[in-house]
């Protein structure tokens, strides 16, 4: 679709002129020629992506769906990510910050339905990247080292996918080297790291984050907590009573991130920590 061949098709100034008008509209508006997409950023002129700290999470969306929100980590304005009638959800950044992949089905509660969707925060560009077969249910996902690999957990097995721009068919993986994506669907603290948080139950509470030590027992972190993210590699972010809080490792304070027009029933947060703070995932 070239602008150049566009405008010398016609025969007078005037015809060139007009024309020339009409298809830099089309352009704008995504109304080229057919098998011609535009698309833009969702966060664009919102957050720096790749760049800036931000945290990416689920929010209730239209009739209760769910849907992609992003905000910047220290709190503000909240920002729709996903516009669609789909239920999406367990968005998980990439370690450079520039794509998500999350889970998106027809309706909420057809997990039968899930495929693995990525989405690339600069251009707006998404790929549905995995399809569950017949009779699997997707249960986890999670990135490997440095974002060169996806992990996806079934209650068959575990897959591995190339994330654009490759396009290599998934790869079921054997038990037997299944390590690497194992630790890829936990929330890791510290660096190195030396601890699992997990949810619990403690002492009888409806529900509590524990953490759990590479050598030693495990003890509470916090009482009523959920959805944990590694925040950085000395805190641990969380969901508590609607709010997003997060909580240092060592010694500080409980701070909670003050989320302006934040939508209903916010859950599974997914941190990335800048262009010279941690990455997503390690």
């Amino acid at each position: 679709m070239s602008l150049t061949f566009a405008l010398r098709s016609t025969t007078s100034a005037g015809r060139r002129i007009r024309g020339g008008r009409v298809l830099v509209l089309a352009v704008a508006l995504g109304l080229g020629t057919p098998g011609c997409r535009v698309s833009f950023s969702p966060l664009q002129n919102r957050i720096a992506v790749g760049v800036d700290a931000f945290v990416i999470f689920v929010g209730d969306g239209e009739e209760g769906a769910g849907d992609l929100f992003a905000a910047a980590a220290a709190g503000g304005t909240v920002h729709p990510v996903t516009f669609t009638r789909m239920h999406e959800t367990m968005p998980l950044l990439a370690p450079d910050g520039i794509t998500v992949a999350f889970l998106r089905s027809r309706r909420a509660a057809d997990s039968a339905d899930y495929r693995v969707v990525m989405l690339n925060l600069l251009s707006g560009a998404e790929r549905t990247l995995f399809r569950a077969s017949k009779g699997e249910l997707i249960r986890h996902i999670g990135w490997g080292s440095h974002g060169a690999a996806l992990y996806v957990a079934t209650n068959v097995g575990v897959y591995v996918l190339e994330p654009p721009p490759g396009g290599s068919a998934p790869v079921a993986i054997p038990p037997s080297s299944g390590a690497s994506a194992d630790s890829a669907f936990r929330v890791y603290v510290g660096s190195p790291a030396f601890a699992e948080v997990r949810a619990c139950q403690w002492n009888g509470t409806e529900s509590a984050l524990c953490v759990y030590p590479r050598t030693g027992t495990e003890s509470l972190m916090v009482s009523g907590g959920h959805d944990p993210v590694r925040w950085g590699s000395d805190s641990i972010g969380y969901v508590r009573q609607k709010d997003l809080e997060v909580r240092p490792l060592g010694p500080g304070s409980v701070r909670r991130v003050i989320l302006t027009s934040a939508p209903r029933h916010l859950r599974l947060p997914s941190y990335f920590g800048g262009a010279s703070g941690d990455m997503a995932t390690e």
